[in-house]
């Protein structure tokens, strides 16, 4: 192999030997969009498209030990820096809310099926709040506006996290 493939294409080798925080400085600057792939539906996390299944960063950060990750991303869902994944058909996510849709993919779960947070899927499929609110009526905005910028709201989510842990 010429040095010009290992610069143009890294191997496999390469992202699945980087820490989890080396992994987390690339998936987090990485241009890419959700698709809506960042909740799990019908079984299944991901779909054709969705940077977070479709690249060979994430899939090796993925593929680290779920226990030291998920405590990594527990660490992250307090940070509101913009990131370069973009979450159609809204906007650009935060750091917390990548480490919340990552931890939805590690666990299967997402997070507004933890029990407290149920209501927001009400919120979510009712169409007078559609009307009021346009998109601020989804699920992205409530885990940005509601969730992630209370710190009890965040604390609580973290434990529900951790617990899936012991299940």
């Amino acid at each position: 192999m010429s040095k010009r493939q290992v610069l143009e294409k890294p191997s496999k080798n390469t992202f699945d030997s980087l820490s989890i925080d080396s992994l987390w400085q690339i998936v987090k600057y990485k241009n890419g969009c959700l698709t809506g792939g960042q909740n799990f539906v019908n079984g299944r996390f991901g779909n054709e498209g969705c940077v977070m299944t479709n690249s060979k960063e994430w899939k090796a950060l993925f593929n680290k030990p779920k226990k030291e990750l998920t405590k990594f991303l527990l660490t992250k869902l307090e940070k509101t820096d913009t990131t370069k994944v973009h979450t159609c058909p809204f906007f650009l996510a935060t750091e917390g809310e990548i480490a919340v849709y990552t931890l939805q993919g590690i666990h299967k779960k997402n997070w507004f099926d933890f029990e407290p947070y149920k209501k927001y899927t009400l919120k979510v499929q009712n169409e007078e709040n559609y009307r009021l609110l346009g998109n601020r009526n989804s699920y992205q905005a409530y885990l940005t506006d509601s969730i992630l910028s209370n710190k009890k709201e965040l604390n609580n989510l973290s434990a529900f996290w951790m617990n899936e842990l012991k299940e």
